[in-house]
């Protein structure tokens, strides 16, 4: 691309770059409609993506919390199971 109006110059790469693809300054207002069509899909599902991605680490998060709700494990540090008559009763 030549240095002078940048753009201009832009205009004209971008308008090759369509006419390689069969766009014309014709029909270029409906290819703009699909193109902004297919760009808010893809927004639309990334953003879905990441809201299930978010659910699944509040799953994470819940399960991983004990029942008495103050942050500690019910086994302890060491992840060794307790015998019977050392486990905290749970709050019914």
């Amino acid at each position: 691309m030549a240095k002078g109006n940048g753009k201009k110059d832009y205009c004209c790469y971008v308008a090759e770059m369509l006419e390689e693809f069969g766009v014309t300054r014709h029909n270029v207002i409906e290819t703009k409609k699909v193109v902004l069509r297919a760009v808010k899909a893809l927004v639309e599902a990334e953003i879905e993506h990441l809201e299930a991605m978010e659910r699944r680490a509040a799953r994470k998060r819940s399960a991983a919390r004990s029942p008495s709700g103050d942050g500690s494990t019910e086994r302890g540090p060491y992840s060794v199971p307790l015998s019977g008559f050392e486990k905290r009763r749970r709050a019914p």
